[in-house]
């Protein structure tokens, strides 16, 4: 059976109708998005306001990426950040890592980066691949938290096999260049070949990069150790975090699914 919005909006509605909580929180996300109803943030926001305050978590995170961006709303940085609050306390990663941008906005009153890195780790830890990508950034850089190489590697890791193009892309030129871990061309070229595929901008320069580096002499023997001299020569490109909030936000998924 083909998705029918409109069917959908009309059950939600009379779901909601009944203090269906779930239902609210979808009926806000169609209202939000404009699907199978007039698009209408001050409407959408009310549904999250109703089924947040009710506990649900999802609604918790939109509630507060509208008082954050100023959807349906003025901006309210400090509002946005009670109710991410709510919902990063019921260890809902999204609004984990919501938080933590919030807390790391220099537009935003609200700014703490230290409080920002305990959220990042809590989120990256409970599996958000965005979070486990930037706290592996702020790791390697030393950027509110102790440097660490070793740890950082590992979230870009976790990052990288979820599919994240940009860790895979790090993980690459990390390996290439030998910074905090052995020089490893395997793994350089295996990382660096798969953010090509994943479709980064800038894997298949430095994949070129790798294989002029790498290449033998004319005489096509190469000598002992060549595989891997200059390595070292490698690009390593610094890590970057999210656009700046909130339009780094990233929207979750809806809570309820419309298709039957």
């Amino acid at each position: 059976m083909p998705a029918d919005p409109q069917a959908a909006r009309v059950w939600f509605e009379k779901a909601a109708a009944r203090n269906d909580i779930r239902a609210t929180a979808s009926l806000g996300y169609l209202y939000r998005e404009g699907i199978g109803i007039a698009q209408n943030d001050e409407k959408a926001r009310t549904c999250f306001e109703k089924a947040a305050s009710a506990g649900d978590a999802w609604s918790q995170d939109q509630l507060a990426l509208m008082l954050a961006q100023g959807r349906g709303t003025p901006a309210d940085p400090a509002g946005a950040k009670t109710w991410f609050e709510k919902a990063a306390k019921q260890d809902y990663a999204p609004a984990q890592y919501h938080l933590a941008l919030l807390l790391l906005s220099p537009r935003s009153p609200e700014k703490n980066p230290d409080e920002a890195a305990t959220w990042l780790k809590r989120s990256a830890d409970s599996g958000h691949i965005d979070a486990s990508h930037f706290y592996g950034s702020i790791l390697y850089l030393g950027v509110n938290v102790a440097q660490d190489i070793p740890r950082a590697i590992h979230y870009f890791t976790v990052a990288a096999r979820a599919g994240h193009a940009e860790s895979m892309f790090l993980l690459g030129t990390i390996y290439a260049k030998g910074n905090g871990v052995a020089r490893n061309g395997d793994r350089a070229r295996f990382w660096l070949e798969t953010a090509k595929q994943a479709g980064h901008a800038d894997a298949a320069r430095a994949l070129a990069k790798l294989d002029e580096m790498t290449a033998p002499e004319k005489t096509g023997k190469p000598a002992a150790g060549e595989k891997n001299a200059g390595l070292s020569q490698a690009p390593v490109e610094t890590p970057a975090g999210p656009k700046p909030f909130p339009s780094g936000l990233h929207q979750p998924h809806r809570p309820m699914s419309l298709n039957p």
